[in-house]
């Protein structure tokens, strides 16, 4: 299950939808707040993939072992200051979870995350 912050459900159905070539829908989603969504994983929802609005959020699942690592993946470009989206793995994520969010962070994924207004962070800077 793909569990993510409702600011995240444009880019991330549009990832879903390129990355699984049309198999969109075998692709369980959840969409909510962070902080919700951290509450649920926490008491034991089962998931592969959070997205999370608020760094801090996932890697408190990463911190309390629930998770992998987590990574950032993009900022907000409507807040001055963050926030910091972060991406992590249940620690029993399948193949494809991980192959997922692989994808999130490759140029593709932080191509459609700049169509969306987000500010990727690993591609290059145009000049």
């Amino acid at each position: 299950m793909f569990v993510a912050a409702g600011s995240l459900t444009g880019p991330f159905s549009q990832m879903i939808s390129d990355y699984f070539q049309g198999e969109k829908q075998r692709v369980a989603t959840v969409w909510g707040p962070s902080g919700v969504l951290r509450d649920r994983l926490e008491q034991g929802e089962s998931f592969d993939v959070l997205a999370s609005a608020a760094l801090p959020m996932a890697e408190e699942l990463t911190a309390k072992r629930l998770a992998g690592p987590t990574v950032l993946f993009a900022r907000n470009a409507l807040c001055a200051v963050g926030p910091e989206y972060g991406i992590t793995l249940s620690t029993h994520a399948p193949l494809e979870a991980t192959q997922f969010a692989m994808y999130v962070l490759s140029g593709q994924g932080q191509r459609t995350l700049q169509e969306y207004g987000f500010i990727p962070v690993s591609l290059p800077k145009r000049q």
